[in-house]
């Protein structure tokens, strides 16, 4: 995605951010496809569920019910 050239400052900010609102307990859904921020969360432990880009109001798919979660995360959504 990044060809290994990390948007570093943003994610150290939103890192901070996330460390600073919510426990890692909390359900977070991310939504979109995975991206190295998504694995960088999950690998320190914070509970994410990634629907790997899955269009969740087609499939209705409950394993990604937003009524579960308590974080709805998207770092850019596209109009279709």
């Amino acid at each position: 995605m990044y060809e290994g050239k990390f948007p570093k400052k943003r994610y150290n900010h939103t890192l901070s951010f996330l460390n600073e609102v919510i426990s890692k307990e909390e359900k977070i859904l991310d939504l979109g496809v995975s991206n190295p921020f998504s694995e960088i969360i999950t690998g320190i432990d914070f509970n994410v569920t990634n629907p790997k880009g899955e269009d969740l109001y087609l499939t209705k798919n409950q394993n990604y019910n937003i009524l579960n979660v308590e974080i709805l995360a998207n770092s850019e959504i596209k109009p279709i």
